[in-house]
């Protein structure tokens, strides 16, 4: 019973997001998105250097790039 309650709040809490995220303004989600980069790479930072390597990788265009676009 427990688990359907919290089913039931998260679903409501990521309706409520969406919701809230549909009538920002252009600019409003722009600061939003620019939040997350930085605390993204905040958290980036703090990781140890063998898990860094992990997740800070190329993208695979410039990967593509810099093998002579194979």
């Amino acid at each position: 019973m427990a688990s359907k309650k919290s089913a039931l709040l998260l679903a409501g809490l990521a309706a409520l997001a969406y919701y809230k995220y549909n009538k920002m303004t252009a600019e409003e989600k722009e600061k939003l998105s620019e939040s997350f980069k930085e605390t993204g790479k905040k958290i980036l930072d703090l990781l140890p250097v063998q898990l860094k390597s992990i997740f800070d990788k190329q993208p695979v265009e410039e990967m593509k790039e810099s093998q002579g676009g194979r």
